[in-house]
């Protein structure tokens, strides 16, 4: 293709994005976080080629919804989804889906659908998906991070802990594990099935009018608990509202998600969505303030302490669930 214009279009937390205007249109370029994903590159493309597999089978039996998989070029020259750059970095494209742009999010509802149409597309892939990330989503192992990172200096960068909120935070998480046994467990009868993994709402691509069109950022598909995409969205849309809002957007949401006759209420507990909930955000608490302390690595940041703001608002966001 010929460039001809790049223009960066968001900072994500963690792989950069810019939008490429060609002779072709529009296309989207991502760079892939080294830090993150520099060994796993095959594994997300083997990822990639089963669900596009089962994406075309659902459109030839026409049960997507609507809802779109973003198809990545392939690149003649490498063989592959990915080529690097002239820096050694991995790039992805694809073309750009019009799309609405917004900085805050449409109907809890209409998440809940979109989240249905993607969750009965993942059950037509073949096989299991390859772990991308090791531990993505084990509370257990992220706690156990942290621990070695604030006790080891030569993990550290430079960069200072905060006493007060490592007391907080190691207070809330062993209350929480006194009173929540299987929050901190890691097996438990739910099912694994093949899972999204990162399903904030700034991952589903809404149109004019209010619809998911299309879902985003692929690579962090894994085998795990579908609970666990259900409170993730969740996590995400009702960390832009007032505590006394949560319950009405949960209860839209999964208005959304049953109402595609997908799975019936009997199949989803309340109590083990909460507990989910608070399982992400005590997870993000620790992940951001673990990547604090060594240098900034796996979250890019624009400011210093913006990890450890971050890891504040989720346990901020973890306390309130009990308010």
């Amino acid at each position: 293709m010929d460039k001809k214009t790049t223009i960066a279009i968001m900072q994500g937390k963690v792989n950069r994005t810019t939008v490429i205007y060609t002779e072709d249109g529009p296309y989207i370029r991502q760079y892939m976080n080294r830090a993150v994903f520099g060994k796993s590159m095959s594994m997300i493309e083997e990822n990639y080629r089963s669900l596009r597999a089962a994406y075309e089978k659902c459109v030839r039996l026409g049960i997507t919804g609507g809802l779109l998989i973003p198809e990545w070029r392939f690149f003649k020259e490498s063989g592959s989804y990915f080529r690097a750059d002239g820096n050694g970095e991995y790039i992805r494209e694809y073309p750009l889906i019009p799309a609405k742009e917004s900085s805050y999010p449409g109907s809890p509802k209409e998440y809940g659908r979109a989240l249905a149409r993607l969750h009965r597309i993942l059950d037509e892939v073949e096989g299991e998906m390859q772990d991308v990330i090791p531990h993505f989503h084990d509370i257990v192992y992220y706690e156990e991070e942290y621990h070695r990172v604030r006790k080891d200096e030569t993990h550290r960068r430079g960069f200072v802990e905060d006493t007060d909120f490592e007391r907080e935070l190691e207070e809330v998480l062993e209350s929480r594990r006194a009173s929540v046994g299987n929050l901190f467990e890691k097996g438990n009868k739910i099912p694994r099935k093949v899972i999204h993994g990162d399903t904030k709402w700034t991952n589903f691509l809404m149109d004019e009018e209010g619809k998911v069109i299309a879902m985003l950022d692929l690579d962090t598909l894994s085998m795990g608990e579908r609970i666990t995409d259900l409170a993730d969205a969740l996590r995400s849309l009702c960390a832009l509202h007032p505590a006394e809002e949560r319950k009405t957007i949960t209860r839209e949401f999964m208005d959304g998600y049953i109402g595609e006759g997908f799975v019936t209420k009997e199949e989803i507990s309340v109590d083990q969505l909460e507990i989910a909930q608070e399982r992400l955000y005590l997870e993000l608490a620790l992940r951001y303030y673990t990547d604090h302390l060594s240098g900034n690595r796996y979250f890019p940041v624009i400011e210093d302490g913006q990890n450890l703001k971050r890891a504040k608002e989720n346990l901020e966001c973890a306390c309130q669930m009990h308010l």
